[in-house]
């Protein structure tokens, strides 16, 4: 969280939410497969559909965006949050990012990563959409 919420993490999460915007959502469907794990395996690695997914939610294709990867609108939105706490001034940003933040996050994170690879394994071995 913490590396989220420095410059650097706000200006790469702005970066990528641009970008996402930007893009046709032509060009994520009919690119190159640029991932190395499913062009050796033809199986989709637990990071396939992100880029898809974030495209749709740049273009606010919420559906889409789903169907690309399920956990990819809820990575736009936690970026979406970052860029839109840097907007707050430092002294007033500790209201909504502060301790009590940090404590939710905390106990969010592991259940979200867990469900997430959960989800990978389901979907490598073809019970997950």
């Amino acid at each position: 969280v913490d590396v989220l919420f420095s410059r650097t993490g706000r200006t790469v999460s702005a970066l990528i939410l641009l970008v996402s915007a930007l893009v046709p959502t032509t060009v994520v469907h009919s690119g190159p497969i640029i991932c190395i794990f499913r062009r050796w395996t033809d199986l989709n690695c637990p990071g396939c559909g992100l880029t898809r997914a974030f495209v749709h939610m740049g273009h606010l294709q919420w559906s889409q965006a789903f169907d690309a990867h399920l956990f990819g609108p809820f990575l736009f939105a936690i970026l979406t949050a970052c860029v839109l706490l840097s907007l707050i001034p430092q002294n007033h940003r500790r209201l909504v990012a502060g301790p009590q933040a940090r404590m939710l996050w905390s106990a969010v994170e592991p259940a979200l990563l867990a469900s997430w690879l959960v989800w990978a394994v389901l979907r490598l071995v073809g019970l997950g959409a």
